[in-house]
């Protein structure tokens, strides 16, 4: 059974991926790090991302 993740944490992940990615510095494996923090999928979290 595939995990629900509410609005919310998506948004969140969301926010943290697209600020990670702006800083040079940070930008390489950004979802792959936030995913690893949030304890949620990096496939999953590239997909909100994306849309």
């Amino acid at each position: 059974m595939p995990i629900k993740y509410t609005d919310e944490l998506k948004t969140r992940a969301v926010d943290l991926v697209i600020h990670a990615q702006a800083d040079p510095s940070t930008a390489n494996g950004a979802i792959r790090r936030v995913a690893k923090e949030l304890g949620v999928s990096s496939e999953t979290l590239r997909t909100c991302v994306r849309n």
